[in-house]
């Protein structure tokens, strides 16, 4: 009997062709894309005639598909087609409103700029060649220097508040709660095992963290134009400020804000410093009352990019917000998600370890302020 197996074209890429329309009303295109009558015909032969020839014109015929698509997109919203030119994983599903907002982001320049940003799974890289790589919480989880028992400790705490967490029928009142919780008893853990501030450094040095490629490109880039950064992490921030340090990402114009312990006169973790910032408060308003506030309140264009649905309410808090652009990373369970997130962000990049696309953005508005300053 013949082997049925069809083409490896990325299943999430051929349910987006043929799940919408296009969106906007008549005349305007949509990025979403649709397969050709030519290509549902050879998806048809494959499912009864899976000849290698038949895979590779499917394959062909959606990536021609894919092609044309872009290129009207390009044509119609150049600043979205200039983000599709970057590869099939950058998903905009309303490409008019991105457009608009790209555009305002634009006119306003670097003077208007500010980044709000997620450390884990978004600042960091999520995996190399097939390797899962460490978050901050990685970083310590992982870390030969803590007892033997402290990452089954760890899981033991995950196991019974992350199916809170994530319970679409509880209430964000209800989960906060157990939230504050468990990061009690996770802080607690880290007391009954002696962790000492100097031990950070050895943590970092001894994981395999990284940042997105590209990172350290941007953060220079932002620096040069002095565009505020602010990483709002439920974390850890003493281990997040060292991954930075050792990764060269720290500049002054950076600002983290996490949960920072305190220590003992022995440098023992004793308890976290100030109101905890846990999902459902880390945003802007955790930062109202402080000289870096006084600094950005002008800023009213906001890049955000984060990895959950919980990361888009970072900007909260920002006063008179003329543009916003969401960017989110979608690092697992792409089928299941992508559907998702497209409704919730802006623009969806699926599976990047990279920093291409900020990056890009970043270019686009960098450059055009450093062509009007020639201009004056």
């Amino acid at each position: 009997m013949q082997n049925r197996r069809m083409t490896r074209f990325p299943r999430y890429l051929l349910r987006q062709q043929v799940r919408r329309r296009p969106q906007g009303g008549a005349g305007v295109p949509s990025t979403s894309l649709h397969i050709s009558s030519s290509a549902r015909q050879v998806l048809f032969l494959s499912l009864f005639f899976p000849n290698q020839t038949t895979q590779q014109d499917l394959s062909s015929s959606c990536l021609s598909n894919y092609k044309d698509t872009m290129a009207s997109s390009s044509s119609s919203f150049p600043l979205v087609g200039s983000l599709h030119a970057l590869g099939q994983h950058v998903h905009v599903a309303e490409p008019e409103r991105v457009e608009k907002v790209l555009t305002k982001l634009i006119s306003g320049g670097a003077d208007k700029l500010q980044l709000v940003v997620d450390f884990d799974n978004t600042l960091t890289r999520v995996h190399r060649d097939g390797q899962a790589l460490d978050n901050s919480w990685g970083v310590m989880e992982n870390s030969p220097l803590l007892p033997a028992d402290y990452t089954g400790r760890c899981q033991a705490l995950k196991n019974k508040y992350i199916p809170i967490e994530i319970d679409p029928h509880l209430s964000v009142e209800a989960k906060v709660p157990h939230i504050v919780e468990w990061y009690t008893k996770g802080n607690e853990l880290l007391q009954s095992c002696k962790v000492n501030r100097n031990m950070f450094p050895d943590m970092v040095r001894a994981s395999n963290v990284e940042l997105r490629e590209g990172t350290n490109g941007m953060l220079d880039k932002l620096q040069k134009a002095s565009v505020p950064v602010l990483v709002l992490s439920a974390g850890l921030g003493d281990l997040l400020v060292e991954v930075l340090k050792q990764k060269k990402a720290l500049s002054d114009n950076v600002k983290v804000v996490s949960n920072f312990m305190t220590f003992d006169d022995d440098g023992v973790v004793s308890g976290i410093d100030g109101e905890m910032i846990h999902t459902y408060n880390k945003n802007e308003n955790a930062i109202h009352d402080s000289p870096y506030f006084k600094k950005i309140e002008h800023r009213h264009n906001i890049i955000l990019l984060g990895d959950s649905e919980g990361d888009l309410h970072m900007a909260d808090g920002v006063e008179a917000v003329e543009a916003i652009l969401k960017v989110g990373f979608l690092n697992n369970n792409i089928e299941k998600k992508l559907g998702d997130y497209e409704k919730l962000f802006d623009v969806v990049l699926v599976d990047d370890q990279t920093m291409s696309v900020p990056s890009k953005l970043v270019d686009q508005i960098l450059r055009d302020q450093m062509v009007a300053n020639v201009a004056i």
